[in-house]
């Protein structure tokens, strides 16, 4: 499964050449092995192994955004993004139990926007986490604090941006496509890919184009976090997410007052 994002200058399209921009999320406990520095083949330490919940590169691996994976607690959560470079991920992470499962909180963990994600709409909606009143919930499982943060509830400025999530499924590990998100060198079988428009990114980054990303589930089996240093100019920008479609529980959105 592919388990990761890419950014695709342009538009996204099968083939069309993509940017691997995923760096290690800084949270292992061994050398090698489901528990390691890599992320492809790994989730965060004490954590279900296995492909089913494996986030690989901002490209997904094990995972079907629509649905979620096999068991309880894995809906997907939101598209984190920090533009100043404080996001609070890995080492920088909140210690073990500094927040309970489910807390909704006022911490927005560094992120200064989120892409808002609705897979039973196939829509997305872009809020500014900077002002006050931002509320985001914090994963399900105590073991790996630092996968937070989950999903945006609340609050914060939403912006006059968003627009429909571009869905792709049941990819194989050959499919063209997955070599032009940038995951040609990952492996698992079938890979779905969600793609979102980043274009109104540019007005807020300026002319570097530096920025950093985070995507968890609900249970934060796997953190995946990426990094864009910037081509040096804006460009027209589109994240995709990829994963591996499998059957679970129908996702719920907002399933809060």
């Amino acid at each position: 499964m592919i388990a990761g994002l890419s950014l695709v200058a342009g538009g996204a399209s099968a083939g069309t050449l993509g940017t691997n921009i995923t760096i290690p999320d800084e949270s292992s406990s061994a050398p090698s092995g489901w528990y390691g520095p890599q992320e492809d083949q790994e989730v965060e330490p004490s954590c279900v192994t296995g492909q089913n919940l494996d986030v690989e590169v901002f490209v997904f691996d094990g995972y079907d955004f629509n649905t979620g994976g096999t068991g309880p607690r894995t809906v997907a959560g939101d598209l984190f993004i920090d533009i100043d470079g404080d996001a609070q991920y890995g080492s920088l992470g909140h210690a073990p139990n500094n927040y309970n499962p489910y807390d909704i909180v006022a911490d927005t963990f560094g992120y200064d926007f989120v892409v808002d994600l609705d897979f039973t709409a196939m829509t997305y909606t872009v809020v500014d986490l900077r002002g006050t009143g931002a509320a985001i919930q914090c994963d399900s499982e105590q073991i790996n604090d630092a996968a937070n943060p989950w999903r945006y509830v609340r609050g914060g400025e939403v912006l006059p941006f968003g627009g429909g999530i571009a869905y792709l499924n049941d990819l194989a590990d050959n499919d063209p496509t997955i070599a032009g998100y940038g995951g040609s060198d990952l492996i698992g079988g079938s890979h779905d890919v969600a793609t979102v428009d980043l274009n109104w990114l540019a007005g807020y980054v300026g002319p570097s184009m530096e920025f950093w990303t985070h995507f968890t589930m609900e249970c934060g089996n796997d953190n995946l976090i990426g990094h864009y240093p910037g081509p040096g100019v804006p460009e027209p920008a589109t994240i995709s997410l990829l994963g591996l479609g499998l059957l679970g529980a129908v996702m719920r959105k907002k399933f809060w007052a």
